[in-house]
């Protein structure tokens, strides 16, 4: 299998994982305020202040995550917790899992998690395609 092939599904499971986590979530995330992501009050958001508000919004989830789903307080997400919290993932839908969880020991770290979820912002950044994917 190619790494295109494989990072590619590697972000379609962390992309499934947290659909399934968000629709978990009660309601829809409240709106930000400007003034929450213009850190110097300026009146304007520069890309440097939207980057930082969003490696704080990212931290913040993997930490409301690990909150909420690590039920025996390792400080690692096992599949049947991750099943806990998305109870309507099947189990052909936690094969992402396998992907995310680097190191191969049954449990997602959160440098795991962090790694996933950043590779997913990267690869939403490039409009969902690799170099040399098929349709460029």
């Amino acid at each position: 299998m190619s790494p295109i092939t494989k990072m590619s599904l590697a972000l379609a499971a962390a992309l499934s994982l947290t659909i399934g986590i968000a629709e978990a979530r009660k309601g829809p995330p409240e709106p930000v305020a400007f003034e929450v992501i213009d850190l110097d009050s300026d009146g304007q958001i520069t890309a440097q202040e939207m980057s930082e508000h969003r490696s704080t919004r990212a931290a913040d989830r993997i930490a409301k995550m690990f909150e909420r789903a690590d039920a025996n307080e390792d400080g690692l997400l096992s599949v049947e917790e991750m099943q806990a919290v998305a109870p309507h993932a099947k189990k052909g839908k936690m094969r992402g899992f396998g992907r995310m969880d680097a190191d191969a020991d049954g449990a997602i770290t959160r440098q795991e998690y962090e790694t996933a979820l950043a590779a997913r912002a990267e690869h939403s950044k490039q409009g969902g395609k690799h170099k040399g994917h098929r349709g460029e």
